[in-house]
């Protein structure tokens, strides 16, 4: 019941959380990059992750499926050249923003409630901190592929800033085929050869 709430929630308030969401980026010291978009391109970008939460709390989408949302993600802020520290504390501030909107709309009211949706809860962080994992993995594939188009980087020179596990699968070596991630396929397939 609660669950379903939630899901509710987030499909009929997702504009109203990405609003709140760009008026903490524009508040925030932390958010330069953010802050040169424009608002229907924050509100758009903040709607698409809170509507993402809500097919995972559905359980619509795979764990894949949101990686891959994430990575591409990751992949499309390096392309735009956003810091990626900046990248997980937009994802911070989503997620304060979507428990402040629990909070405040009364979804979960007594202590009663907060022990039945402990699962709940932990799905919901899940979500979150796999989208950072996910979005660092994409922004550093990002970034080594644009490294090594350079040239200016030998692949002994890579191997030691881009370590295994940063978006190879364990059992690759650099110098073989390069494999994006170990879960899935990337939605993006660069020519890296």
């Amino acid at each position: 019941m609660i669950q379903r709430k939630l899901i509710d929630y987030l499909q009929r308030h997702p504009e109203k959380m990405a609003r709140r969401w760009m008026e903490k980026v524009r508040q925030s010291e932390h958010m330069e990059q953010y802050n040169t978009l424009n608002d229907a391109e924050l509100i758009r970008r903040g709607m698409t992750l809170f509507e993402h939460l809500g097919r995972w709390l559905d359980h619509s989408v795979s764990r894949n499926e949101i990686g891959r949302y994430f990575v591409t993600v990751g992949q499309e802020r390096f392309d735009e050249q956003f810091p990626l520290c900046e990248l997980n504390y937009a994802i911070y501030l989503e997620k304060k923003v979507f428990w402040e909107f629990v909070q405040s709309e009364g979804i979960l009211i007594n202590p009663v409630q907060m022990m039945r949706a402990m699962e709940l809860i932990t799905a919901i962080g899940e979500f979150f901190d796999l989208g950072n994992f996910y979005l660092a993995r994409g922004y550093l594939a990002s970034m080594y592929l644009a490294i090594k188009k350079s040239g200016r980087l030998s692949p002994g020179e890579l191997e030691k800033f881009f370590f295994p596990g940063s978006f190879l699968s364990a059992e690759d070596e650099f110098s073989n085929k390069f494999q994006y991630f170990p879960f899935f396929e990337s939605s993006r397939k660069p020519d890296i050869y």
